[in-house]
Formats: C-alpha cells, sequence, structure tokens
C-alpha cells in the first residue's frame, strides 16, 4: 500500500509546475508528513487485524472447547437418565424373582401342611386301633 502511495505522488510531483522554491518546500513536507501519518495508520490497522485475527483464533478454540464440554455434560445427562431406567428394570428382576421364590415357599408350605395332614391321620389311626381294641365293643 505505501509504494502505491509513493508511485501516485511520484506521478503528481513529476506533472506539477512549482512557481517558487518555497512553495514546494511547503507541498513537500506537507506530503512527508501525509505519508507518514498514513503509515502510522497503516501500522494501526495491521495490528488491529493482528489482534482480531488472534481474537478469532481464541474464540474459535473456545467454541471447540465449549462444545466438548456440552457434549461431556450431555454424556453425564444421559448417563444419569440412563441409571434410574437400569435401577428400574434390576428392581422389576428382583421383583420377579421374590415373587418366584414366594410361589415356590408357599407351594412347599402347603406340601408340608399335607405331609403334616397325612402324618396327623397316620399318627392317630393306630392310637385310635388299639383304643378300640382295648376297649369292649359292648361296654
Amino acid at each position: 500500500m505505501g509504494t502505491t502511495l509513493e508511485s501516485y505522488q511520484k506521478a503528481l510531483l513529476s506533472n506539477v509546475v512549482y512557481l517558487d522554491e518555497e512553495a514546494y518546500g511547503k507541498g513537500v513536507k506537507v506530503a512527508g508528513r501525509g505519508r507518514a501519518v498514513q503509515e502510522r495508520r497503516i501500522r494501526w490497522l495491521e495490528r488491529e487485524l493482528d489482534a482480531s485475527i488472534e481474537a478469532a483464533a481464541r474464540s474459535r478454540e473456545e467454541k471447540r472447547a465449549a462444545e466438548v464440554a456440552q457434549r461431556a455434560a450431555e454424556a453425564r445427562v444421559k448417563e444419569f437418565l440412563e441409571e434410574p431406567e437400569n435401577t428400574t428394570r434390576v428392581f422389576k428382576l428382583h421383583a420377579e424373582d421374590l415373587q418366584l421364590k414366594e410361589a415356590q415357599l408357599k407351594k412347599k408350605d402347603d406340601e408340608i401342611r399335607v405331609l403334616q395332614v397325612i402324618i396327623s391321620t397316620m399318627s392317630n389311626s393306630p392310637k385310635q386301633k388299639q383304643s378300640r381294641v382295648g376297649v369292649h365293643p359292648n361296654l
């Protein structure tokens, strides 16, 4: 950009006819100051551009970090949501297992009662026979 400016200034100066040296000297000074101001402005804009590029790079990095954090948070949420579902499944399996065991226990209790009745009946039958044998029927 500086070379373009210089080439324009040279083109202008070559086509200008100066009537006196004093006016020419002032014109050169003003042109030099203008060039210095423009160069400072160019350097300032270049620094601003560099700062903007760095800020954009930081923003992209922060965005990537935020996306990674968001994915991790979503994974944790999914895990927390699945945990009660898994607990519910395990609870249902345990409940079914308990019901099955209760049914088995009830069946065994019923079998035990039947056996107790059979034993009781068998135990009482010989006593009744003995008591009938020892007692005279006519008495």
